[in-house]
């Protein structure tokens, strides 16, 4: 009896003196506790680094780390207190040579020395067109920008649609023709005589009675790379076989056409 009242007492006593002294902290408590901790941490990293004399000893050289951070530090060494980067290579923007690797430019220029350097020649035996060129070469065409259009395409054709396209202009420069036959009605010619200045028109008709099919086929190509500028139409729409019904635009309705009033 008397250890069963012992005990009641005991733990009255101590479930009072937890209470009282051990209770829990409230959470404002709590926030109190870490923002004063991280104002003393903030201060007294400020004040090391306004006593360092490097900013590399004031940022990380008495930083207060972590347990598990003790590792990772630098051992501490009296000839690198104030050199805090490797010689050489670290940060190093402009790097021409690393010693001890492969260094190509010098390989290069001891292998090259002594030897004529030689101009590797040209695949085609092409005039020059364009830039440094006699553009008057290209003149048949009605408009500048169509002119401009055939010097390019030269540029990146083959070398049969090369040749077969100069043989067409060097044969309507060279013999003008005074009478064209208006009753042609060749396709092609037709296409030609569209973008051909009209002094150029009879010769243009003369080449393409006498020309090969091949011949024929790459100045096709070349108007109809000419069809597709900004101020020209379709060639094939234009003058196909099956030409397209014209239909005005949208625009050219005062209403819908469909759109009649009955009377």
């Amino acid at each position: 009896m008397t250890m069963a009242r012992y005990s009641l007492y005991h733990n009255a006593n101590f479930q009072s003196f937890v209470r009282v002294d051990y209770q829990l902290k409230s959470a404002k408590e709590k926030y109190d506790e870490i923002r004063v901790e991280a104002q003393l941490q903030h201060i007294h990293e400020a004040r090391t680094k306004e006593k360092s004399a490097t900013v590399y000893h004031g940022e990380y050289r008495r930083k207060a780390l972590d347990e598990n951070c003790q590792s990772l530090m630098r051992p501490s060494s009296p000839t690198r207190m104030n050199k805090p980067h490797p010689p050489e290579v670290f940060l190093v923007t402009t790097l021409h040579n690393i010693p001890g690797h492969y260094n190509s430019k010098k390989k290069i220029s001891a292998e090259g020395k002594g030897k004529v350097k030689t101009r590797a020649a040209s695949s085609t035996s092409r005039p020059k067109i364009g830039q440094y060129a006699d553009k008057s070469q290209i003149h048949i065409f009605k408009d500048a920008d169509s002119n401009m259009a055939a010097q390019a395409w030269l540029k990146l054709a083959n070398d049969k649609d090369y040749s077969a396209v100069m043989k067409m202009i060097k044969f309507v420069s060279d013999n003008p023709a005074t009478k064209e036959d208006t009753n042609a009605e060749n396709t092609r010619y037709q296409v030609l005589k569209q973008y051909t200045k009209p002094e150029y028109v009879p010769s243009a008709q003369q080449w393409l009675l006498n020309a090969r099919p091949e011949e024929i086929k790459a100045v096709a190509r070349l108007l109809r790379t000419l069809s597709t500028g900004p101020r020209t139409g379709d060639l094939e729409k234009t003058y196909g076989i099956d030409s397209p019904v014209y239909r005005p635009q949208r625009k050219e309705y005062l209403i819908h056409p469909d759109w009649r009033a009955q009377s």
